[in-house]
């Protein structure tokens, strides 16, 4: 049995494909997103194979200045920093809210 969560397929040259387990639209979309404010970014993309099959299909094609698989890894790279943002600001303010009403 494969249990690697990640696996990369370089299709053509600039077309690559990401396949990840465990995953559904949630992830594939927001990758996608993330893929499409990259200017490298020609295309970008994500489907789920099959209803039964727990995972998602992730296509990158770009232009000569960066492999589909940097693009890839980039914007995960923002999406993480992105949340990590979200997180902070959340803590921040619940800190805050805890501080002005007294609550614990």
């Amino acid at each position: 049995m494969n249990t690697q969560k990640v696996r990369y397929n370089e299709d053509k040259i600039n077309l690559g494909t990401a396949t990840i387990r465990n995953e559904d639209h949630t992830l594939g979309n927001i990758v996608r997103m993330a893929l499409l404010r990259d200017k490298a970014v020609k295309f970008a993309g994500y489907r789920r194979p099959h209803p039964l099959v727990d995972e998602i299909e992730i296509k990158a094609q770009t232009t000569d200045e960066k492999k589909p698989s940097k693009a890839i890894e980039d914007s995960c790279d923002d999406l993480i920093q992105h949340v990590d943002s979200i997180e902070m600001k959340f803590r921040n303010a619940m800190m805050r809210y805890k501080g002005e009403s007294g609550h614990n």
